[in-house]
């Protein structure tokens, strides 16, 4: 019987494994930004929104039945909702004051679908070809766990064609941080919807509140990234501890044993 595209990359060693997975993740990376730079100055972003969405149906389409699991750890669910919502809820805080802006219909329909379409491209290619690459039994080797959030956070990388690179690599480090828990999160509960609406509601908290209050009036408007610091620890150290005590690597080891083979 022929072996389809994801079992066919299982089959090859794992260096090869995690290439194959940066390429993946490094072609639809440029792809979106491709289209980011054919929609500048538009006044939506119409081709940006097509290849995000081709880009996650594609992904979806290609793990065939693979990408359906069943939900895992069904008494949890409910405390990784509960611990999934303090990282919007901080964001939304340091983003409080006035309502100083009133943003037309246009840019507010252009927002919402980006944030949707965003982490239904993301997590349908970061997440679940993670897992369909490297998870086995529902665990993981120390080093791919990290080495999936590292490639996520490099692929922002990407941004310094157009941003500040102190920014740049801040947003970095952060993605990275925040796939560690996404990943912990999907893998916990088996569900691809959890996190895609997980990674909305992130993003939603980041952006939304800037067309209604601009930065200069937020009552923290001084915060200097606090809000990235501190969401970023409570990351790192909800994905240690879940990772953890589900022993969702190999062998149970410790969350940073990184040098060991099996």
């Amino acid at each position: 019987m022929q072996k389809n595209i994801p079992e066919e990359l299982r089959a090859l060693p794992e260096s090869r494994r995690l290439g194959a997975f940066f390429l993946i993740c490094l072609a639809a990376t440029l792809l979106v930004t491709g289209g980011a730079y054919l929609d500048r100055g538009s006044g939506f972003p119409v081709i940006t929104s097509l290849i995000k969405l081709a880009i996650g149906a594609g992904a979806l389409a290609l793990a065939g039945r693979q990408a359906r699991i069943p939900l895992r750890n069904r008494p949890l669910l409910p405390w990784l909702i509960l611990v999934s919502l303090i990282a919007p809820a901080v964001y939304t805080a340091f983003r409080i004051g006035p309502v100083s802006l009133s943003p037309e219909a246009g840019r507010l329909a252009a927002v919402l679908i980006s944030i949707v379409l965003t982490a239904f491209w993301e997590e349908c290619v970061f997440r679940l070809w993670g897992r369909l690459l490297f998870e086995e039994e529902g665990r993981y080797k120390a080093r791919d766990f990290l080495a999936i959030a590292v490639i996520f956070g490099v692929m922002h990388l990407v941004n310094l064609i157009t941003s500040d690179p102190q920014i740049v690599v801040l947003q970095a480090v952060f993605a990275a941080l925040t796939a560690l828990f996404l990943q912990t999160v999907y893998t916990r509960s088996g569900s691809l919807l959890l996190v895609i609406v997980i990674h909305a509601l992130i993003n939603a908290s980041q952006q939304l509140p800037d067309l209604w209050t601009a930065p200069k009036d937020r009552f923290l408007a001084a915060q200097g990234g606090l809000d990235l610091i501190l969401t970023g620890l409570f990351f790192a150290v909800s994905a240690a501890v879940i990772t953890r005590r589900g022993e969702l690597i190999k062998r149970g080891r410790p969350f940073l044993k990184l040098g060991k083979k099996k």
